[in-house]
């Protein structure tokens, strides 16, 4: 109501309910006019006035059923698709451990392993971007009693709540600019996709890359320039810089339909923001300047080359690049994106060929399909330039995933427009043929009685093939909405198989050193903890092979860290952080210390380092993966006799004898082993492919070949201070070492006895 049409008020009258009214939207007029004039002068200034983001906003103009969940529901939805992969989903790459895991524990904790890429001389990895996640995971495990375990839990599930809070951002503009049905498939694509749920949770940056790209997108459908250029720069330089690649088509929109000085503007405030902060933490804890951005680009682009001669066994040894790591075929993405998006994926390739169809049938809104082919060949440009690339891995393809969640949505809603306008072409055809031919027949009756009966025959063939027609289109409209069912149905089904076989196929490793972990809490083991901090040196955990399994520091009690002994493997292990000092001295002052000082032993050509091992005569616990065709003969049931060699260990556990160079009889001495934690892991050479990436009831556990991740635990080791302080004590009860031998092999043949018994 404006101020010309409210009521008078009454002077000397305090005001009615009507009059309240008026005045209150008579305000909400004037803020209403406040805020409009404001819009206008920021659209002005960013060039969005005359040409704004998306040429005509709104829904397409056929659509016939344009219902989408409100944003509570959505809400909900994501967020519990997304904790229970924080909750259920394990670690799936190495480097997540290693380059980023590890980090953090250090920076929370102060011990961790250190890979070549932080070394100073290298800084090819932030410290700026692991630094929230350390700290919620410190507070995590302080909230919790200090358990690291729960600290590394809490800080998987911010993640992953972050991120589906971008999903969620991206949803809400979809459903305000694209319509309900294109935001409505959306979320069942991305709640529903099992590669959504294993990238959401994962500690890399290209998964906080997807993060941006989500909220990026979401800002360019909401006409927000800013926040678009300002999520597009932190998912370059704090997230991963080759995501550049999933921005390239707004970039191509913005140049065509903006004011590209803004732009442009706006993107060098952001970088330089964004990179001054990053920049500025990287150098303190690096001790000089490091732009890691850059230097990652340089190592991936320029990297490669020979410096010298390569190892006997082909890793490392002088070249440098990604290409050290493995190489893959051209289709290697294609069969991943279609292992974790199924039916999705298809859709999504098929999402610019369906936009270009519905251009010419569409009569208004040209340009708003044109932005709809745009955003369908998003993520085209990041997959087909990592296709060529020889050096391939699944998570380099996590910031477009949910641009292909989109791209699918978006032609199963072109099926929608194409087949809703052609059965709405035809009935209004047919309605003008029949008011047409009704006309024609009664001109027809009143001149001549015989040529009246010979129009209504044809008006009856007509008809005939008129309802022909029309059950065809209908047919075909049937069959576009029965595919988009069957879409969404088969990526569930799909998806759950799949999420089934990683869980019970490869969870051993996080499962084991979980229940080691949970198995050692304070309020368990009080007894034991206060025996280990009181001794000279920790308990050792050792692996070979099998190092890429370990999930990482979070999992270790106190007085326990992980060891590498030389197996098979010949690459570049990483190594413990330097001990952070303690006492007087400040702990961040510590820590940067650490960080800023160069290891010599750190090379970026996957060359062996000899001083990462540990001599395997130290250790008292084995990981060790034992495959399905093993030979090993145990002593009992879970009880295992080893010698330890000098140069490599080799339990005989996978091929049943030991590694050329192996020096197995260094000790003569057998040494007793114990199985403290196991579980079964599926072997893949001996499985069918089909089994091994889906669960199948009935087939997965009949086909597939198991063996078993075990941690072994050393049963005849001195344990501690503790122990020495009984045997100095024995030795002097004894007189002499006769006695004090005589003493040990009696309390060892009781303790020997006891654990029979």
């Amino acid at each position: 109501m404006t101020v010309a049409t409210q009521p008078r008020r009454r002077a000397g009258k305090r005001p009615n309910a009507v009059e309240k009214r008026a005045d209150r939207e008579e305000k909400e007029v004037l803020r209403r006019r406040k805020e409009m004039v404001m819009n206008a002068k920021i659209e002005d200034f960013f060039g969005l006035s005359a040409r704004p983001l998306i040429p005509l906003p709104g829904t397409p103009v056929v659509s016939l059923w344009e219902w989408s969940p409100k944003l509570r529901t959505a809400m909900s939805l994501i967020t519990m698709s997304r904790v229970l992969g924080a909750l259920l989903t394990d670690i799936s790459d190495c480097d997540e451990t290693f380059n980023y895991w590890e980090p953090a524990h250090f920076l929370a904790f102060g011990k961790g392993l250190q890979t070549w890429e932080y070394a100073p001389q290298y800084g090819l990895r932030s410290y700026f971007y692991i630094l929230p996640t350390s700290i919620i995971s410190f507070f995590s495990a302080w909230v919790t009693g200090g358990q690291r375990v729960f600290g590394f839990q809490g800080a998987r599930i911010v993640m992953s709540v972050v991120q589906g809070l971008s999903e969620l951002f991206l949803y809400s503009s979809i459903q305000d600019q694209l319509g309900g049905s294109v935001a409505r498939l959306f979320l069942a694509f991305t709640c529903l996709s099992v590669g959504m749920y294993q990238a959401a949770p994962a500690f890399l940056p290209s998964t906080f890359a997807m993060t941006c790209v989500c909220a990026a997108y979401a800002s360019f459908l909401g006409g927000k320039g800013f926040r678009t250029i300002f999520f597009a720069v932190m998912a370059v330089l704090v997230g991963w810089p080759f995501a550049a690649l999933a921005f390239l088509p707004l970039a191509f929109y913005i140049i065509i339909r903006c004011r590209l000085s803004h732009w442009l503007s706006w993107g060098f405030f952001s970088a330089l923001l964004i990179g001054g902060v990053m920049v500025t933490v990287d150098s303190v804890f690096f001790g000089q300047f490091v732009l890691a951005p850059l230097n990652i680009v340089l190592y991936n682009v320029f990297g490669g080359g020979s410096g010298g001669e390569g190892s006997e066994d082909g890793e490392g040894g002088g070249k440098r690049g990604p290409d050290l790591y493995g190489v893959e075929p051209f289709s290697f993405y294609f069969v991943n994106l279609s292992l974790n998006f199924s039916f999705v994926f298809v859709l999504a390739l098929l999402a610019p060929l369906v936009t270009l169809l519905r251009y010419p049938i569409a009569t208004t809104q040209r340009k708003y399909h044109i932005f709809l082919f745009l955003l369908s060949v998003s993520p085209l440009p990041h997959l087909l330039f990592f296709s060529v690339q020889p050096h391939k891995e699944e998570r380099f393809m996590y910031p477009i995933y949910p641009l292909l969640c989109l791209a699918a949505a978006i032609t199963g809603d072109s099926l929608d427009f194409i087949s809703s306008y052609l059965c709405a072409e035809e009935a209004g055809s047919s309605e003008e043929e029949g008011k047409k031919e009704e006309s024609n027949s009664g001109d027809d009756a009143d001149s001549n009685g015989k040529a009246k009966s010979s129009g209504g025959g044809k008006t009856e063939s007509k008809e005939k093939r008129s309802g022909v027609r029309q059950f065809m289109y209908n047919s075909l409209r049937i069959i576009s909405m029965l595919v988009l069912a069957g879409s969404v149905i088969g990526t569930f089904s799909m998806s759950l198989s799949r999420a089934v076989a990683l869980k019970t196929n490869y969870e051993a490793p996080l499962r084991i050193f979980r229940e080691f972990a949970l198995s050692h809490l304070p309020t368990a083991k009080a007894e034991e903890r206060r025996r280990w901090e009181e001794g000279e040196r920790e308990r050792v955990i050792c692996t070979g092979d099998e190092w890429y399994r370990f999930p990482s520091s979070y999992f270790l009690p106190d007085g326990y860290r992980i060891a590498f002994v030389r197996d098979d493997f010949r690459g570049l292990l990483p190594t413990p952080f330097l001990e952070v000092e303690s006492g007087d001295s400040v702990i961040r002052k510590s820590i940067t210390t650490v960080t800023s000082t160069a290891r010599p032993s750190m090379n970026d050509e996957n060359r062996e380092e000899m001083s990462h091992y540990t001599d395997a005569s130290v250790c008292d616990f084995v990981f060790e993966y034992r495959n399905s065709t093993s030979t090993r003969q145990m002593s009992g049931p879970d009880v295992a006799s080893s010698p330890l060699p000098k140069d490599g260990y080799d339990f005989g556990w996978k091929r049943g004898g030991k590694r050329e160079g192996s020096d197995i009889a260094h000790h003569s001495q057998r040494i007793q082993w114990r199985s403290a934690f196991s579980h079964r892991m599926l072997d893949p050479d001996r499985s069918p492919s089909l089994t091994r990436a889906f669960y199948l009831p009935g087939f997965s556990s009949h086909y597939n070949a198991f063996g078993e991740m075990v941690l072994w635990e050393r049963v005849d080791r001195p344990v501690g201070r503790v122990r020495r302080r009984e045997e100095e004590g024995i030795e002097g009860e004894g007189g002499g070492k006769g006695g004090r031998r005589d003493k040990r092999r009696k309390k060892g043949k009781n303790g020997k006895k006891k654990e029979e018994e």
